[in-house]
């Protein structure tokens, strides 16, 4: 012990000392006084004899033997009591102190760490050795524990999984901060809670305290250990999709579950996501097939439509008698119909890039009714159009624009396809404010309340599993808002009401004259070569430009074409692109070499501008393109335009 402090051992055995002091004289003292009066008794006995004989003995001499018989005894209880000090003194010295340090010693290490070691003899320094390396043994694994302890529980609170633990009655127990976020309850709200009432949706209920009341009767479980996606429930009562693990610890003599959760709603949204755009590329794949198709279809369909739409025209500028001229104008619109449906195929299946140009919204609302007409008549759709006929042209890729108008259509026929009455679709055109617009209205069962704000968000849909991918309107206001314009959802009383507007950017003149005015006067002049493997295409090409003045000349190939340039002058050359032996292309490149003025007077001619492997040709040559079918005044505005140029 240090000097200067107290020693509570010392105290206590000084406090102890005396009192045994005490108890030991008192007994002792007791004895003698004890003794002292037995002797006297005694001795007064043995005297009475004398007092029968009236002999007086004085007082002084009764009582001094009395004190000489009691001297030996007082010596020995002198010499018994300096004894017990003495034992008492070596066993305050050599047990009773260093024990009651002892025990102070262990006291200090129960609370602290490091306790002051105590002075005693060398008998008890073994076992304050073996006191001390207990107790530091202890402390290192009671810090280790709690290091382990710390360290669990900040993985525990930390973790990005939420971790669910209750005990075999179902009830939770742990329930950290990730599940907190997750199930949207607070760990106060759910710890000391069932499980089951909490966060498991109530057709899994009765499945989970099976499962659990199995495992503690057999032991048997389907689920520790295994990774399981199922649906919990939210704290607003939603239900989420989860991916989870459960382990069995035991503790004591019972058992703790605990559950390893994964949110996975945007994971699922992500897959659903993943899904609909694997389908939209399974849809565009099969656009594109169809394109392939249509390409070489189109070529074979578009030589004789345009024979056909050729020689409608021709006719019906030739003819006087008005109900023949009436059959031909029959004849060329229906092919004109079947010409600019077989467009429409091609841009909807090819990537077409953008080409802005002056077009009419009453043609192409025309054009899509035109599209769909048979459809709509087998569902039993009444279609009306509403069009203002004095609306100016705008400029606008009418493709695409024409495509968001099928796609709105398609929409209405589905919605419609479930009423039971007449059904109807009704397409009006008009201008308002410096803008055209295109609505686009059925009598269905409309938008679902609700849902107007998300219709044109990506990948959201309303329609049923197989029947749309959820991206049709959105790309649809895309392409309307690369024009300048917007695509939106009108109020209606009864079914859905969309209307597009494109902005009026100028205006190229008030409506649109009819095409077929004075095309063949005659008066043109100059040599004009139709290179074309088609005979009859070549043929009604010919007859539009002769009758319009110029001189023309058919040959069957390239070579063919060749062969007469080196003898005969030519002011303009029509050339197909896909022809056997030397095509289009390679003519002009040869053109390019052998007759370069001749070169730059050229104009192609084919049934497929948007064809993978046609399209970069034409943009190579630089040279204008007449598509197939064509009519009478589209060749000559080309004639013309070429001539211009020249």
């Amino acid at each position: 012990m240090s000097q200067g402090k107290p020693d509570p051992a010392g105290c206590r055995v000084g406090k102890g000392y005396r009192r045994w002091c005490i108890y030991i004289t008192l007994p002792l003292f007791a004895w003698v006084v004890i003794l002292a009066v037995l002797e006297a008794v005694v001795l007064r006995g043995q005297a009475s004899p004398l007092v029968g004989q009236d002999a007086a003995i004085p007082h002084a001499g009764l009582l001094s033997p009395v004190n000489w018989h009691l001297v030996p005894y007082g010596l020995i209880l002198l010499a018994l009591w300096a004894t017990l000090l003495v034992y008492l003194q070596v066993l305050r010295r050599k047990f009773i102190t260093p024990a009651l340090r002892l025990v102070d010693y262990l006291q200090q290490a129960c609370h602290q760490q490091e306790p002051v070691e105590p002075m005693l003899p060398a008998m008890w320094k073994p076992t304050l050795d073996i006191i001390a390396e207990c107790f530091g043994k202890h402390r290192e694994a009671l810090g280790k524990l709690k290091a382990d302890e710390a360290f669990k529980r900040a993985v525990v609170d930390n973790s990005m999984m939420a971790v669910i633990s209750m005990n075999q009655q179902g009830v939770v127990t742990e329930f950290n901060r990730a599940a907190e976020q997750v199930f949207g309850f607070s760990a106060g709200q759910i710890v000391g809670r069932d499980l089951a009432d909490m966060i498991i949706p109530e057709h899994y209920r009765a499945a989970h305290r099976a499962g659990l009341l199995r495992f503690l009767l057999t032991g048997q479980a389907r689920v520790i250990g295994t990774h399981l996606e199922l649906n919990a429930l939210h704290a607003d009562g939603h239900e989420f999709p989860i991916e989870l693990t459960i382990f069995v610890t035991p503790v004591d003599q019972n058992l703790s579950y605990t559950a390893f959760v994964a949110d996975h709603t945007q994971r699922k949204r992500a897959e659903e996501q993943v899904a609909q755009q694997r389908e939209a590329l399974l849809q565009s794949e099969k656009l594109s097939a169809m394109g392939a198709l249509l390409a070489g279809v189109a070529h074979e369909l578009n030589n004789p439509l345009a024979i056909l739409m050729g020689r409608a025209a021709l006719l019906e500028d030739k003819a006087k008698d008005p109900e023949v001229k009436a059959d031909a104008e029959r004849i060329r619109i229906a092919a004109d119909r079947c010409g600019r449906i077989v467009k429409t195929f091609l841009s909807m299946a090819r990537q077409k890039p953008v080409e802005r140009k002056w077009s009419s919204l009453n043609d192409v609302a025309t054009g899509a009714v035109d599209l769909l007409n048979y459809n709509l008549r087998s569902d039993g759709i009444e279609v009306a159009l509403e069009l203002d006929t004095g609306l100016p042209p705008v400029e606008m890729d009418a493709d695409k624009i024409g495509q968001v108008l099928l796609n709105l259509m398609v929409n209405a026929q589905q919605a419609l396809s479930t009423v039971s009455g007449t059904r109807k679709l009704r397409l009006k055109t008009g201008g308002v404010a410096g803008h055209q617009y295109l609505q686009v209205t059925d009598n269905g069962a409309g938008v679902p309340e609700g849902l107007e704000g998300r219709i044109f968000e990506p990948f959201f849909t309303t329609k049923k599993e197989g029947m749309g991918t959820g991206i049709g309107l959105s790309v649809s206001r895309a392409i309307l808002r690369e024009h300048g314009g917007e695509l939106t959802l009108e109020n209606s009383k009864s079914g859905a009401s969309f209307k597009l507007s494109l902005p009026l950017t100028g205006q190229k003149g008030r409506g649109l004259s009819d095409r077929r005015t004075g095309y063949s006067d005659g008066q043109h002049e100059g040599t004009v070569l139709i290179v074309d493997d088609e005979q009859e295409v070549a043929a009604v090409l010919a007859d539009i430009l002769r009758s319009a003045g110029y001189a023309v000349h058919v040959a069957s190939s390239g070579a063919a074409a060749l062969h007469w340039l080196e003898n005969n002058p030519c002011d303009l050359l029509f050339t197909d692109m896909r022809m056997p032996g030397m095509d289009g292309i390679t003519l002009w490149r040869t053109l390019r070499e052998r007759h370069p003025g001749l070169a730059g007077h050229m104009a192609l001619i084919t049934g497929d501008t948007l064809s993978a492997n046609i399209a970069p040709l034409i943009a190579e040559t630089g040279l204008p393109c007449l598509e197939k079918p064509f009519l009478p005044e589209e060749v000559l505005q080309l004639a013309a335009r070429i001539e211009d140029n020249s």
